[in-house]
Formats: structure tokens, sequence, C-alpha cells
């Protein structure tokens, strides 16, 4: 592999053991896919943050912290299993804040900044470019970046972002080079997706075959950047999909030629309104009484925390209902500090940060219902009961009302 001078200084360990160990990783880590070069990366997004999966990781990280390890570039880091300032109140108990917290002091300590989020790009000081290369974690923010904001970033696990984020540089090879972030498979979208929830079922269905292959949406009206986080997220729990386009939505596919850079679609796919239908009779028609609403997968932006405020301004959750509303720390902050917070408050809400339901739950003791939620993800991960999916206003109103009533 190519090194710059300064590359070169790094793995001979000029700038300390921490930086000088980074570059051997990467330098074996980039030989392995033929990578012939680094390059500089703008950000990272590092896991090593959720104890359930990471613990084992806690001594390797102490390591780091021991060697002097410090990220050279701007760093953020993905969610936890508890949300840290309102775990008492949520019913967490001090084992798991106190696990929780062994990870997350050790990531400090290295320069990394405590957002806790699966949406580092709704992080206020997160500014990317189209083009930029960065080293992320977190499956929906991975293919999100690539395909809403044309960013450039494989799919990084704990040990390799935060490497990366030691030594500024990540190896080039696969989404970091254009000819990788072509289509692979044609999608033609035969039916109309009515709303947030629909770009999510259309995700979760066609990425049971997809394997690892580019998908490309023919025939979206029109995205919102919601539409677009939900299909990222839905995308993430059944494939290995690093990106997608939809044609005249996202930068990369402005047309169907350039989606596919001038090559043909390996495979065609139809989705149909029969296709619908069917997801909808499994995930969204029925009539019955609601435990749990949690609207936030992936966190929410301000947008969309102003449209719940909007909606609960003045009402009640149901008696028996527990709405959790998740976000990411810096929005949250805003959130209280223009009173969206104070409204969800008293309401009978929770709006939590630094993690989500599903991950949330190993601390909540596996609690079971009947669940309703704004993304596939969250129903596909779910164990312990029935979930539905709808939009914002549907997951309010099933709060509100206590029941969950769709007829389509």
């Amino acid at each position: 592999m190519y090194l710059t001078k300064e590359e070169e200084k790094m793995l001979d360990g000029e700038y300390g053991p921490a930086v000088q160990y980074a570059m051997k990783m990467l330098v074996k880590y980039g030989e392995i896919f033929d990578a012939e070069k680094m390059v500089e990366i703008k950000h990272a997004h590092i896991s090593c943050t959720t104890w359930t999966i990471e613990y084992l990781l806690a001594d390797w990280l102490e390591d780091l912290v021991k060697m002097g390890a410090k990220v050279r570039v701007p760093s953020s880091s993905m969610i936890t299993n508890i949300d840290i300032d309102q775990w008492q109140e949520l019913g967490i108990s001090k084992e798991w804040y106190d696990n929780q917290m062994k990870l997350l002091e050790k990531l400090k300590a290295m320069g990394i900044k405590m957002e806790l989020t699966c949406t580092p790009y709704f992080i206020p000081w997160v500014n990317l470019n189209f083009g930029d290369h960065v080293a992320w974690c977190e499956s929906s923010a991975i293919i999100y970046g690539n395909s809403a904001i044309g960013i450039r970033t494989n799919r990084e696990c704990c040990q390799s972002a935060l490497l990366a984020a030691i030594a500024g540089r990540t190896p080039e090879f696969g989404f970091h080079l254009k000819e990788n972030r072509k289509g692979k498979v044609l999608v033609n979208v035969k039916t109309k997706l009515k709303g947030s929830y629909d770009f999510s079922i259309m995700g979760y269905e066609i990425a049971q075959y997809l394997g690892l292959r580019t998908p490309v949406f023919k025939g979206v009206e029109r995205a919102s950047v919601l539409d677009l986080t939900v299909l990222s997220a839905a995308l993430s729990t059944r494939s290995g999909v690093t990106m997608f386009h939809i044609i005249g939505a996202t930068p990369e596919a402005k047309t169907e030629e350039e989606a596919f850079q001038g090559d043909k679609p390996e495979d065609k796919i139809d989705f149909t309104d029969e296709d619908l239908r069917k997801a909808h009779k499994q995930f969204r028609v029925g009539n019955e009484k609601v435990d749990y609403v949690y609207i936030g997968c992936p966190h929410l932006n301000m947008d969309n925390l102003k449209k719940i405020a909007n909606l609960l301004k003045g009402k009640k959750v149901a008696n028996g209902v527990k709405l959790i509303i998740g976000t990411l720390k810096a929005l949250k902050k805003i959130a209280a500090e223009e009173g969206i917070e104070q409204i969800i408050k008293d309401a009978g809400g929770y709006l939590i940060s630094d993690t989500c339901y599903v991950a949330m739950r190993h601390a909540l003791g596996y609690p079971s219902g009947t669940f309703v939620f704004n993304c596939m993800k969250q129903v596909y991960y779910l164990r312990e009961g029935k979930a539905y999916i709808g939009n914002i206003k549907e997951c309010i109103d099933a709060a509100i009302t206590g029941r969950w009533s769709v007829r389509e």
C-alpha cells in the first residue's frame, strides 16, 4: 500500500504508540481488501458504546487509553442501552448505568463526543459535504450518509472506525471508490408510497432480495428526510446494503444511467400494490389496545420533534400507555430550551436520548405487550410482543387513544 510521508511517520511511531498501532492495523485492514492507499477522513462515528454488544472490548479500549490515544478528527458516538440522564426515571438499574459508563468514560478520554445517536448527520456540529470521506458505524447511518448526502464510507465496525479516528485515515476501498457505488438492482416501484411507513415497509420487503447489492429505486414520486431515514434503517435489517439510489432524488442518481454508471442492472424487482397490501395486512391493519409507542428510529430531527409537540399540546397519553420519543442529545437540549420537551412531559410522555427502545429493552427487562413504532427496524428486532408501524400522527393518536386502529 502506498503511504504518504506523514503516514510513514505515523507508522514508524513518530506520532506516538497509539497512532502507530492504529496505522499498523489499518494497513493490514486495507491490504486484505487490496486498497492502494489511505484517504483522509473528515469525521468518525464510533460504536463501542452499547454494553450488551461491546462489553468484551472494555479491556481493549482501556489499552488504547493507556497508550494515550486521542482522535485526530471530529468524532461522535453511537447509542447505548440506556438514557444517561433519565435512567432512574425510566426504571433502569444502577448496575446497567455503571456498566454503560465503563465504556463511555474510555471513549470520552480519547476525545470522542458523547452524542450517542444513530443519526450523526443531525448533529449540529457535523458539517459534511458531498464526496467527503468518513468512517462510520451504525448500519442505517452508513446507508443514509452514502445515499442521501453522498459522503463516502464503508460499513465500519467499532474497531475500524475508532482506529480510523485515531489515525485520521482509512483505507481507500469499497464505497470510497466511485466505481463501487453504482447500482446493481433496479427496483421498479409500481405503487404509490403514502407515507414514511411505506418507505420503511418497502425497504424491509426489498432488502431480503438484495444481499450486498446496491438497489436503485425507480418510480418514487417524492422522498422527505424522514422517508430516507426510515428507508435506510429498514434496508439495514435484512441485508448488507451500504447505499441506495432513488432516481431523481439522491445526489448520485439524477438519471437511471448515472445511478448504474452506464451499466445495465444485474437484476430487476417490482414492488407493487399487492406487495404493499400484503405488508400492510401484516404490519398495519389491526384494532387492539396499545401498551408502548416509540417514535424515533432513527433518531428524530427538530422538524419531527416540533410536529410531535403540536400533536401533543394540551392532550394526555392514555392510562397504561408508555410514550417514548427518541432524539439525539444535542437536539434534546434544544427541544428543552424551546419548550418541546415540556409539552411531551405534560402529555405524559418521555423524550429520551442516548438510546432507542430496542436497545433499551434489555435494561428494562424485556417488557411485553402491543407496540407501535415508526420504523420497521424496531418491528423487526422486537421479540416480546405484537408490533405495528405508522407515521408520526398515527403513533401519537395511538398513544392518546390507547388503541391502534387501522383498516386498509
